[in-house]
């Protein structure tokens, strides 16, 4: 502490003596505050400005949509596997801002951008800050500058599975799954 603020506490002046007094409960001590009103005028266009510590910009087509996080194969009915929940919500780019624990146990490290996420594992990851969208998934650039506008940091579109090259031999084996249908004889007289 310096000198002066040392000064200040044996020897508090009078404010200090009748605020000692009124906090410590002594009779006969008033204290009032006041303060000068002030006249304050409310822009009804002005936009607030962007925070550091805000939520991060989700792209219009994830946002508001409630989404299933990944389950193992143990769980209680179907459950949301990996495959499942790609199927389901398709894919999505991200960058990763911390270390974090990604799918199927594999560590991701601040700095690395991850392909391929799933939507429902990208949108729990920005919620916690632990990542961000890349700038290609937000399709319409007017989207692009009104966030950067507003102060967001939007880095670098997702694809369905179905429009994936990767996964064109899953979707096709998932359509000509009848593998019970050469096997299976009706019973005579049934016919």
């Amino acid at each position: 502490m310096k000198d002066s603020e040392l000064a200040a506490i044996a020897n508090p002046g009078e404010a200090g003596a009748r605020a000692v007094g009124l906090f410590s409960g002594q009779p006969g001590i008033d204290v009032s505050i006041t303060r000068t009103p002030r006249k304050l005028n409310v822009d009804p266009n002005a936009r607030p400005p962007a925070r550091e510590d805000g939520p991060r910009p989700i792209p219009r087509r994830f946002a508001g949509r409630n989404y299933e996080a990944l389950t193992g194969t143990g769980t209680k009915g179907d459950g949301m596997g990996l495959q499942k929940s790609v199927e389901t919500y398709g894919t999505a780019k991200i960058h990763v801002t911390r270390n974090v624990m990604g799918v199927n146990g594999e560590h991701w490290f601040e700095g690395d951008e991850v392909t391929d996420v799933p939507v429902n594992v990208a949108i729990q990851l920005v919620g916690d800050k632990s990542a961000y969208f890349d700038k290609r998934e937000f399709k319409s650039e007017g989207e692009i500058e009104a966030l950067e506008k507003l102060g967001y940091r939007v880095e670098p579109p997702m694809l369905k599975t179905k429009d994936r090259p990767e996964f064109a031999s899953v979707i096709a084996r998932k359509n000509t799954s009848k593998w019970l249908a050469g096997t299976i004889q009706p019973s005579p007289g049934t016919a």
